[in-house]
């Protein structure tokens, strides 16, 4: 329903095919509120270009037929687009994905959602301090250097799933700048992609 000017249509599709949602609570459930927001980070191939879609995929509440809904947002960045801080970084940024809808359609400019290129050195994991052990940061930051295609698991409570995206953060600030934008991720993981 929000595009950029000139999105190509392949690309479009592409994106679409990624803002699939399986609510962890139905909309009436007391709990609903606890639905996780899926931050990811993928690498893509649309007709020979590759991306980095960066993506925010969330609980939207009821639609008119009093079900449930969710919000996807998307962003596809070339390699010059990449910013020090790597995708879970740019994905922090406050404003740079859309969280709500205002139920307006439009065609926005390019500029619109290009991220920062600052990147501020880590202190210290201090959100796996705060979960248990800020030493499973370098764990995960160790296996992304070590292995192709390597996949690693966080099992964590419901009420902190508004921490995950700060982990992932965490974890890849940990790895040379050159290699963070290699690391693909998912907050919240259900199926893999189309």
């Amino acid at each position: 329903v929000v595009a950029t000017k000139g999105l190509a249509k392949n690309l479009a599709e592409r994106l679409e095919s990624l803002s699939g949602y399986r609510h962890a609570f139905a909309v009436h459930d007391k709990n609903a509120h606890l639905n996780p927001v899926n931050y990811s980070h993928l690498r893509v191939t649309v007709s020979g270009q590759h991306y980095n879609v960066l993506s925010r995929i969330c609980d939207a509440g009821q639609d008119y037929t009093n079900r449930s809904n969710k919000l996807a947002h998307h962003v596809a960045l070339t390699t010059s687009d990449q910013t020090p801080g790597g995708p879970a970084y740019v994905l922090q940024q406050s404003g740079f994905c859309i969280e709500e809808w205002d139920g307006q359609t439009c065609v926005s400019e390019v500029g619109d959602r290009k991220p920062r290129k600052n990147s501020p050195g880590l202190a210290k994991c201090s959100t796996w301090e705060f979960w248990g052990d800020a030493g499973w940061a370098g764990v995960l930051a160790q296996s992304a250097l070590e292995g192709v295609n390597q996949s690693q698991t966080i099992i964590f409570p419901a009420e902190s799933a508004k921490s995950t995206l700060d982990l992932v953060a965490e974890a890849i600030s940990l790895l040379p700048v050159e290699k963070r934008w290699g690391v693909t991720f998912s907050t919240y993981f259900t199926k893999l992609p189309a």
